[in-house]
């Protein structure tokens, strides 16, 4: 997910900057997403707490990105929370006023429909990470995932920005795993470390 609208621009159309401390909601599980929210620092994680899926954290949001854009459009409750991973600061703009933004700026509407069928397109990818209790599998398609959207799809191009506690949170594997783990991703030549980063 990439930056579609200049943080300026919001703010002109009357976005408001609101802060969220570390392990404060964004939006809760069940209710209607009023709000386009688009970060300007910080991490927040999307996770499911339906009986089906144990809490699964599905998604990391970071800076420029967009949190859950489909669901301004599903006219349904949320299925997920959106919990603030670090202090974050992100600016918020009531549905309505999005919505008469892209009534009249055609272009912006077309990055839109673009960014969401691209979500729609990868989400069988992304589905794949789900089903498997393997923990080595669910980091490696968790990397997979994070360099998906990137241009450069060379081999060891993508450099793993993400503490060990991220990528546990992320997989909802035990952080005592990780390593391990990724030193076995290593030895199978799927990854690389060098000065004690991973690049896949």
């Amino acid at each position: 997910m990439r930056k579609m609208i200049n943080d300026k621009y919001l703010r002109f159309h009357g976005a408001v900057e609101k802060t969220f401390s570390k392990g404060s909601y964004i939006f809760s599980n069940g209710n209607f997403q009023n709000h386009y929210y688009q970060i300007t620092d910080g991490v927040v994680k999307l996770f499911s707490t339906g009986l089906n899926t144990l809490g699964m954290t599905f998604q990391l949001i970071r800076k420029g990105e967009q949190i859950s854009l489909y669901s301004m459009f599903a006219e349904m409750p949320l299925l997920h929370d959106a919990l603030a991973l670090t202090d974050c600061r992100i600016l918020v703009m009531p549905k309505e006023c999005f919505n008469k933004i892209i009534e009249h700026d055609k272009v912006l509407m077309l990055k839109i429909i673009k960014h969401l069928s691209t979500e729609s397109f990868s989400q069988p990818l992304m589905d794949s990470f789900s089903i498997t209790d393997s923990p080595r599998v669910k980091i490696q398609q968790l990397f997979h995932n994070l360099k998906y959207e990137k241009v450069d799809q060379e081999k060891f191009s993508y450099e793993v920005r993400l503490k060990l506690k991220q990528i546990a949170d992320l997989t909802n594997v035990d952080i005592e795993q990780i390593m391990p783990c990724i030193k076995s991703l290593e030895e199978q030549g799927l990854l690389k470390i060098v000065n004690d980063k991973i690049y896949f």
